[in-house]
């Protein structure tokens, strides 16, 4: 139940320096918030208002209201003003900002405080090794190297407790009834498409892939003679529409599209599996990261 907003008497102080005007009027809205004399559904002072406040142009501090708009802390009723949004605080205390500072200018950073690489890894498939235990990873190698070598060599049918466990979970989870002796452990996805696709009977047909998408599909269709065809994507996953009768299969990442992070919705889940059954085509479904649920 949306509460009636309170009047606030507030005086924003902008701090001296070379920063654009309108980043300073931001971050001193921003310093109200913090200190708890702004707070989530109070309106911000009109535009015209706080500009003679300041003493600078309105533009200015029109575009320090779109920067915090823009940023998420604040939103517009249209006819009412502008209000601090739901979160804004908690946002604010946690560090963010509604603006990226200006970088220094290249002369006044030395040498010695330039960083040596990226601050974050935001590449694909990287562990962050950083979160290991070196001891820990050391001792584990120790064991494992020390340990009896074996007369058979780990297949796919190896583990058979893992794959009881597996089977129940796909029961209990999915609705989908297999026996341990149906699931086949590999080291990975990529592990398992070659042999997959040669399996499905998918050597030198079309099948369609994400754009853009899962690269290792792709080389895997190319070396059994497949054509990989692009579908474009959008927030919502693959478009079934752009499926054509004469595809072969559709290689999808529903839970989590891969690498843009969309999540395929119900209808077009359908709209898949009704292509399916009209052409008889086979959907290879990478359910990476489906286990995950996020609030």
């Amino acid at each position: 139940m949306a509460r009636t907003a309170r009047r606030v008497e507030t005086t924003l102080e902008l701090e001296p320096g070379p920063a654009p005007l309108r980043h300073r009027i931001g971050d001193a809205v921003l310093v109200q918030i913090r200190a708890g004399v702004l707070r989530p559904g109070d309106p911000l002072p009109a535009t015209r208002a706080l500009a003679v406040q300041l003493g600078v142009a309105r533009s200015a501090v029109v575009e320090a209201y779109d920067e915090l708009l823009a940023a998420g802390f604040t939103r517009a009723a249209q006819g009412s003003g502008t209000y601090v949004a739901a979160g804004a605080d908690r946002a604010v205390v946690a560090g963010a900002a509604a603006h990226v500072p200006d970088p220094a200018p290249a002369s006044a950073v030395s040498a010695a405080t330039m960083p040596s690489g990226p601050r974050w890894n935001l590449r694909p498939s990287s562990p962050d090794t950083t979160l290991l235990d070196v001891a820990d990873w050391r001792r584990a190698w120790r064991t494992a190297a020390a340990a009896p070598v074996g007369e058979e060599f780990p297949g796919p049918q190896t583990s058979p407790e893992l794959r009881e466990a597996l089977a129940d979970h796909l029961r209990r989870t999915r609705g989908v009834v297999v026996g341990p002796d149906e699931i086949l452990l590999v080291p990975g996805v990529a592990a398992s498409l070659r042999p997959l696709l040669l399996g499905a009977g998918l050597a030198g047909r079309t099948v369609a892939v994400e754009d853009p998408g899962y690269l290792d599909p792709q080389s895997a269709l190319a070396d059994i003679g497949s054509t990989a065809r692009p579908v474009a994507v959008d927030d919502d996953g693959l478009d079934p529409r752009l499926l054509r009768d004469d595809d072969a299969a559709v290689y999808l990442t529903p839970a989590h599209q891969f690498p843009l992070g969309g999540r395929m919705c119900v209808d077009r889940r359908c709209e898949v599996l009704d292509w399916a059954r009209g052409t008889g085509g086979l959907v290879l479904e990478d359910d990476y990261d489906g286990e995950f649920r996020y609030d």
